[in-house]
This record gives C-alpha cells, sequence and structure tokens, in this order.
C-alpha cells in the first residue's frame, strides 16, 4: 500500500515503484458489479519478481477472505467489482 485517502481510496504498487494501482468506492460502497457488457476493464495481470513473492501475497489476499485459484499456470483472484486479477511470476 502507497497511501489511503479515508476510506474511499486506495493507492497500491510493488517494489516502491512510483506508478500506481488506484482502488476506490466511488460508486458506493456495495454498489452491485458492472454487468458484463459494459464498457471497462475486465482483467489485468500483476507480475510478481519470484515464487516467494507470489506465494506472499496469495496468503496475505486469503487472510482477508479473498478467494484465490489456480487457472492456466497462474494464479487469479477478482476485486470487488468482478475484475479478474491475475498473479503471475
Amino acid at each position: 500500500m502507497v497511501s489511503r485517502y479515508s476510506d474511499q481510496v486506495l493507492f497500491i504498487s510493488t517494489g516502491k515503484y512510483h506508478h500506481h494501482i488506484a482502488l476506490n468506492t466511488w460508486m458506493g460502497v456495495g454498489a452491485p458489479a458492472p454487468s458484463s457488457n459494459s464498457v471497462g476493464l475486465d482483467s489485468f495481470t500483476t507480475i510478481l519478481a519470484d515464487e516467494e513473492a507470489r506465494n506472499k501475497v496469495i496468503a496475505q489476499l486469503k487472510s482477508i477472505g479473498a478467494l484465490v485459484t489456480e487457472k492456466n499456470d497462474s494464479f487469479v483472484t477478482y476485486e470487488p467489482s468482478g475484475n479478474c486479477i491475475y498473479l503471475v511470476v
């Protein structure tokens, strides 16, 4: 986590990289996921340094109750809006 603003925005990055991924709740906490035919992000890939780093991320996700599954030689999870996050090395 790079920074957090109240309970509305969270900026994350890895390796102290200066570009961030922003996660927000501006459409409302608990807002329904967009429909499958809506325009917007569907998935993204996070490339981790090594298996140890990926295992750490997977453990952190599981510790907060996130579902992480193996799919096509990578691990995937979903963020609250339903976007797929691929965790690869």
